[in-house]
């Protein structure tokens, strides 16, 4: 075992500090030099003022300080140029015990209150080196009072004083022992805390999220202290090649300022429980541009203030985004397209049947070639609305056997992630759902439509419940399958008695401070009718909406569409 590991063992305050840092072993080590010396003093001048003996056995006095002086003078040479020497830690209390038991003989034997050395050296090497210097200073300990005793007994003409001897025996003991109990649950304590330190890592190294903890170095920069194996699928390295290293090795070079700003805001905030989250880019081993999300937090480790940080790849996910955006401004476009092309149809209806009253009223027939005139525009006009409305149906809302489990699912999961934090999103779908008859990105959009509404109505906190589930008891449940219902609850301010018979009005809206357009509703209605469903709002101010929308099982769609007006009405 080499001498470094070996201190690293006896170290149970971690004196050497995090990784083994040698220049808080070296500092503790001259403070004890220091203290030796500083001892030595005060227990010469002890002697000098007390010690019967000192006189007769001057020379030796000297010598002994003289060596023991000397020691310690040389040790502060040797700590620096080599801090990790067994044989030094060793000789350090059988020097210091070697002068405790001369001052203690010179001082009349075992009765001189020089004994009180024993604890400082005992208790102070336990609580320096643990249990084991501990034993080690007490069996010198015994011996050397042993020795003190013995010529205390033959060399001198002083009687012992038995009883206090075992005193000072059970002193000796005792003492170190219940130091000894308490190194022991320091022991513990430690090894505990290292094994926790350890599972940590490892959960970490485990983890296939990117992971990497960070520190501040001295030129300002922010260098990596750890990265977990799941690092190397972008940085192209061996995750232990990345400590050491800067921050700016993770990301592109065009992101590595927000990266700095980022990981120097987790930092700055002390307080572990709060996030602050920044985007960069990534580029991967294989040449790969990846969007990565970062999560960063503050932790103390080992009496270190680091910044740990998760990464995560939302690449797909914005993909995804980014697609089911362009699907919704679609169809809301054919939507908005197809209720202006149905008002301005109806429009003109007006105006061909009020040209036809004129034609069949009028007394004089002389305008009538005008009023054909203004007839047969009307009708070319109707014409070419009809078949600009069903290219436009047919180019999107063609029908099909459809189930929407694994749709709606995916759709919920998309806008999950753009709701605010203070909103938190429920959603439960059953496994065995009926078939439908439709489209299923109708669908997903009036669900997307609906659940931004109900985000929309949260003012602060709340949450947003949507249930797909069977309904074997409506009326448009045919059997033996029942009838797919849709609900969607908000914990938002809720719509008044007065405004709710509105809801479904083109460009009627709650929300005019906010520019709202007023037609998700709208075509929200449009898209149950055309599926021949039927659609239920509840609402009360300050205690959030409900809706309630039911979908006939594709099964007969001519028959549903007969009870469809029967559920509406």
């Amino acid at each position: 075992m080499r001498a470094q590991e070996l201190f690293r063992m006896l170290d149970p305050l971690h004196i050497m500090g995090p990784g083994g840092n040698e220049q808080d072993l070296i500092s503790a080590q001259k403070q004890q030099v220091w203290v030796r010396i500083v001892l030595s003093a005060l227990v010469l001048g002890y002697l000098a003022a007390h010690a019967p003996a000192l006189m007769d056995y001057l020379q030796l006095a000297i010598v002994s300080t003289t060596v023991y002086c000397l020691f310690n003078l040389l040790s502060l040479r040797w700590i620096s140029r080599q801090p990790y020497h067994l044989p030094r830690l060793l000789a350090s209390p059988l020097f210091d015990i070697a002068f405790t038991c001369l001052g203690m003989w010179l001082d009349g034997g075992p009765s001189s209150p020089m004994y009180i050395m024993f604890f400082i050296i005992i208790v102070g090497n336990g609580l320096r080196f643990g249990n084991v210097m501990l034993l080690y200073s007490l069996s010198l300990s015994l011996i050397g009072l042993a020795i003190v005793s013995l010529l205390n007994i033959y060399g001198q003409t002083q009687t012992i004083d038995w009883l206090y001897l075992m005193l000072q025996l059970t002193g000796i003991i005792i003492v170190p022992g219940y130091t000894y109990i308490l190194g022991m649950r320091l022991d513990k304590a430690q090894s505990a805390r290292a094994q926790a330190e350890q599972d940590s890592v490892g959960l970490l190294d485990a983890s296939p999220i990117p992971a990497f903890t960070f520190e501040a170095a001295r030129d300002g920069d922010m260098q990596i202290r750890y990265a977990n194996p799941a690092m190397e699928r972008f940085c192209g390295v061996q995750h232990e090649e990345l400590r050491g290293l800067s921050i700016a090795r993770i990301c592109i070079p065009e992101d590595v300022d927000a990266l700095r700003e980022g990981c120097a805001k987790v930092l700055l905030q002390l307080r572990p429980e709060i996030i602050h989250s920044f985007d960069i880019r990534s580029r991967m081993a294989n040449g790969d541009m990846r969007n990565q999300m970062c999560q960063g937090s503050s932790i103390r480790w080992r009496g270190q203030l680091l910044g740990l940080c998760l990464m995560t790849d939302v690449t797909e996910s914005e993909r995804l985004h980014d697609q089911l955006e362009s699907i919704h401004r679609q169809e809301y476009l054919n939507s908005v397209l197809g209720g202006m092309a149905h008002d301005f149809r109806n429009t003109l209806t007006n105006i061909i049947g009020t040209a036809e009253v004129m034609k069949m009223t009028a007394a004089d027939h002389s305008a009538d070639d005008k009023l054909d005139i203004i007839i047969e525009s009307g009708e070319q006009g109707s014409e070419m609305i009809n078949h600009l409305h069903h290219l436009m149906r047919g180019r999107k809302t063609k029908r099909g056997l459809i189930n929407l489990q694994d749709s709606l699912y995916a759709a919920i999961n998309l806008v999950r992630l753009r709701l605010p934090h203070h909103i938190s999103l429920i959603c439960s779908i059953d496994d065995d759902l009926p078939p439908v008859s439709g489209h299923a990105t109708q669908i997903d959009q009036m669900v997307l439509l609906l659940i931004d509404n109900a985000a929309h109505a949260i003012r602060g906190s709340g949450r947003i419940e949507v249930f797909v589930e069977k309904d074997a008891g409506h009326v448009l449940a045919r059997k033996p399958l029942p009838a797919l219902r849709i609900r969607i609850t908000d914990s938002g301010c809720g719509i008044s008695a007065e405004d709710l018979p509105h809801v479904f009005e083109s460009f009627w809206t709650t929300r005019k401070e906010q520019n709202a357009a007023g037609l998700g509703l709208t075509m929200v209605k449009r898209i149950v009718d055309w599926h021949h469903g039927a659609i239920d709002i509840t609402s009360k101010p300050g205690r959030g909406t409900a809706v309630v929308i039911h979908l006939p099982p594709a099964f007969d769609t001519q028959k549903t569409s007969k009870q469809t007006t029967a559920a509406s009405g």
